[in-house]
C-alpha cells in the first residue's frame, strides 16, 4: 500500500510538472513563469510561454521525484 501511495503522489507531482494539471499544476505554472512572463499563459511544451531559468529550476526539483517513480513502477514489475 505504501508504494502504491508513493506512486500516486509522485504521479500527481509529475502531471503538475509536465501537463500542468490540477491539483498541483497551478503552482507549477506560476514557477515557471517566474517574474517575467504571465502565468495563465504557459502551456505546455511551449518554452517560449515559460522563463528559461524558472524552468530550469524546476526541471533540476522534479529529477529526483522522476527517480522515485520509475524504480518504484520497474519494483512493481520486477
Amino acid at each position: 500500500m505504501l508504494l502504491l501511495l508513493v506512486q500516486g503522489a509522485t504521479g500527481l507531482v509529475l502531471a503538475g510538472t509536465d501537463v500542468y494539471m490540477a491539483p498541483l499544476g497551478g503552482a507549477f505554472r506560476e514557477w515557471v513563469a517566474g517574474a517575467t512572463h504571465d502565468s495563465a499563459m504557459v502551456r505546455p511544451y511551449a518554452p517560449e510561454t515559460v522563463n528559461p531559468d524558472a524552468y530550469a529550476s524546476m526541471r533540476a526539483c522534479r529529477s529526483p521525484i522522476v527517480s522515485i517513480h520509475e524504480f518504484i513502477f520497474s519494483c512493481s514489475w520486477g
